[in-house]
């Protein structure tokens, strides 16, 4: 069924990207930005957590890990 409406999709405008070509450098960019942002963010946070208590650096991965995988289950 989606093979009989991909000549009629590829007969569509694609918008923003079609009358802005460079628009899609731009958002890809962005969003690549936005990422590594955040990634920074969250390792800045276990770091800083790992760093509070030195000595039980095993104990704090445990709990991020059982934190982690308990919000998985419950997604």
């Amino acid at each position: 069924m989606v093979n009989r409406h991909r000549t009629h999709w590829s007969n569509m405008s694609d918008g923003k990207y079609e009358r802005n070509p460079n628009q899609l450098d731009e958002d890809l960019k962005a969003n690549m930005e936005r990422l590594e942002r955040k990634k920074d963010h969250i390792e800045q946070l276990v770091l800083g957590t790992f760093k509070s208590d030195p000595v039980r650096q095993d104990e704090t991965f445990s709990i991020f890990v059982e934190v982690l995988r308990d919000w998985k289950l419950r997604k």
